[in-house]
Formats: structure tokens, C-alpha cells, sequence
């Protein structure tokens, strides 16, 4: 269980020092951004997507994909209450803001919690193989949300870069049932797809084609490596 909660401390050191980070590759960030993309979209439908309709539909049949649409609807109709509620734009941009804040704990969070499910009994070059990917995601991720709240002008919360260690110790301490865990993890990762398209992939201009297109890749071949017989 040691090695799992490490990993998650290297990617809660990767969202502490994000600041610094982000000053020196502020010129690079939508190709972080991109190449990051494409590796985690194809995590999402090629391992956590499988993982519900094969495992969790055992125990909660066609039922547990209700569980992701939820979550997936939720974090929209969160989204739509920050655009609407205000008429202010000012006050609309803060709690969009607040809410990327948010949605960027739980994926960190969300994030820690794998570390621990998939590190166990695996042999180390598949545990790197699915590292990497999320590296990359959390570097993307902290990135972004630097950029969200220099711009706006709103505090940065260090407190958000213990997720990922905070969702690790929780795994680690607290198993959930397999029923009740299927369930959860096809909620968060409805959130996390409408994260994924709505956040994650660059908007219009922005992002580069040929990067995304290398995450894809990338994010495929890592997870044929994951599954190979060592």
C-alpha cells in the first residue's frame, strides 16, 4: 500500500508547486493540455468504461450506467446554475471558477482512490504504464486551473493539491463494498467525462491537433502494455 501513496504524493506535489510550474511552461501549456487530453479520454473509454460495463453490471446489471449518466447530469446542471443565476458576469466567471475548483479536487481525489485499486497486485512497469497518463492529466488539470484563477483574479487554494494523497490514505483506510463501489465509481466518472469534454479538450482555436491526436496514441499503448501477461 506504500507505493500507491506516493504516487499520489508526487502528483499532490505536481498541483502544491503548479504555481511555479506554470511560470515556466506557460508557453507550452495547450500542448500540455492537448497531449494530456487525448491520454485521458482514452483511459476514461478504454479502461474505466470497460471496468463498469463488465464488473459493475454483474452486480448492478444495466442499472450501473444510470449511476454515470447521473453523475454526468449532475456536474452539468451544477455548471448551468453558475451560468444562470447571476447576471453578473463577473460574479458568473467566480463561480465557474469555484466550480473547476471543485470539479479539479474530486478528479484529484477520484485519481488517488485508482492509484490504490489498480497499484495492488500489479508488477511495477504496468503500475508506470498507468502512471504516466495520470501524470500528465494532473500536470494539465493544475495548469488550467492556475490559469482560471490568475485570470479572474481569484486565491489560489494550496489545500486542493492534497487530493489525490487525501483520496490514497481514504482508499486505503476505508474499502468501500464492491456493490457501493461500482456505483461511486461510475458516478465520478460520468463527472468526470462531462469534465473530460466540456473542460479538458480545448476549445476552438486553442489546442493542437497532431498533440491530442499523439495522447490518443500514446493513452492506447500504454493501457496494451497495462494488460500485458509479465
Amino acid at each position: 500500500m506504500v507505493l500507491p501513496v506516493l504516487a499520489a504524493l508526487v502528483l499532490s506535489g505536481v498541483h502544491l508547486f503548479s504555481h511555479e510550474i506554470e511560470e515556466h511552461v506557460h508557453r507550452y501549456r495547450g500542448h500540455v493540455v492537448s497531449l494530456s487530453a487525448g491520454l485521458f479520454l482514452t483511459y476514461l473509454l478504454l479502461e474505466l468504461f470497460p471496468r463498469i460495463a463488465l464488473d459493475g453490471s454483474v452486480l448492478w446489471g444495466r442499472s450501473v450506467f444510470a449511476f454515470l449518466l447521473l453523475g454526468f447530469t449532475a456536474y452539468h446542471l451544477l455548471e448551468k446554475h453558475a451560468y444562470q443565476h447571476h447576471a453578473r458576469t463577473k460574479q458568473q466567471f467566480r463561480e465557474l471558477t469555484q466550480l473547476h475548483a471543485a470539479g479539479f479536487a474530486l478528479d484529484g481525489f477520484i485519481i488517488g482512490v485508482f492509484l490504490v485499486l489498480f497499484f495492488i497486485g500489479q508488477p511495477g512497469g504496468v503500475q508506470i504504464a498507468a502512471f504516466i497518463p495520470l501524470l500528465l492529466h494532473s500536470l494539465s488539470a493544475s495548469l488550467t486551473l492556475q490559469h482560471l484563477q490568475t485570470r479572474f483574479k481569484q486565491p489560489e487554494t494550496r489545500l486542493l493539491a492534497l487530493t489525490p494523497l487525501a483520496g490514497a490514505l481514504a482508499a486505503t483506510a476505508v474499502p468501500l463494498p464492491q456493490a457501493t463501489f461500482y456505483a461511486v465509481l461510475a458516478f465520478l466518472t460520468g463527472v468526470l467525462l462531462y469534465v473530460t469534454i466540456r473542460h479538458a479538450l480545448p476549445q476552438g482555436r486553442d489546442g493542437h491537433k497532431a498533440l491530442f491526436v499523439a495522447g490518443v496514441a500514446a493513452g492506447y499503448l500504454f493501457l496494451e502494455f497495462a494488460r500485458l501477461p509479465f
